[in-house]
């Protein structure tokens, strides 16, 4: 696998970047001593902020490229290269932006801008579901991983369509897993167990036991998906 230092090392010989400084200051650093040690360590991993301020500083540089080294290094026409294979009849399939572990902070800022989630790569769904808005993320954390059938591991993607704001002056179907945009706490995916209509909370369960269960305020979310398919590469 290629490590993020390959990758940086790649990026500034593409870009004509002479230094590590000069790759800060294009990405809005005071100082270049975040970039030299990733440039240096091969074992070092990037952050969540720096692989956002990298995708939003060069726009043409494809996100899957800077997140695992895969693909093509720059977009076709703003589009990650490949993300749709010819082969597929975009007609019988739902397709969505995804979202992977390492873009989870950038969704954060860019879940509105429609320029961001067209230039991520594209999830295909396995089959073609109703209308609405659909989102894939890429599970971090082991929080729902029981060690069952039911278990959403890390890795897996999952497949969202998001609740619009107005239902949830409705009691939520519960129990449910949703997909959670939170404000503070960025995208989890947690079981809804109860929706206080009252209060505006809901009470969140994760499968793994060593997990206890919480409250969130919905005025504190961003957004709500419900899950309507998970993928898992099976090695």
């Amino acid at each position: 696998m290629v490590s993020f230092s390959e990758i940086l090392s790649i990026l500034m010989e593409k870009k004509g970047i002479k230094n590590p400084t000069e790759l800060a200051k294009l990405l809005g650093y005071s100082s270049s001593e975040k970039v030299q040690r990733l440039i240096r360590d091969s074992e070092a991993k990037p952050s969540f902020q720096i692989i956002f301020d990298i995708i939003t500083a060069f726009p043409d540089i494809n996100p899957a490229w800077v997140v695992k080294g895969v693909g093509n290094i720059f977009l076709t026409n703003g589009k990650a290269n490949g993300a749709i294979p010819k082969s597929v009849d975009k007609d019988s399939v739902t397709t969505a932006p995804l979202i992977s572990q390492y873009a989870h902070a950038g969704y954060m800022k860019g879940y509105a801008d429609e320029d961001y989630l067209e230039a991520q790569p594209m999830y295909v769904a396995k089959r073609k579901y109703s209308g609405g808005k659909y989102i894939a993320f890429e599970i971090r954390g082991d929080s729902m991983d029981d060690g069952s059938k039911r278990a959403i591991c890390h890795g897996d993607v999952v497949l969202g369509r998001e609740l619009y704001r107005h239902y949830w002056t409705s009691k939520l179907h519960v129990p449910m897993v949703f997909i959670i945009v939170h404000k503070q706490d960025g995208i989890v995916i947690k079981e809804v167990v109860d929706h206080n209509l009252e209060t505006g909370i809901i009470t969140c369960h994760s499968f793994n036991p060593e997990y206890e269960d919480f409250n969130v305020n919905l005025d504190d979310v961003m957004q709500l998906f419900y899950i309507k398919e998970i993928s898992r590469d099976v090695e």
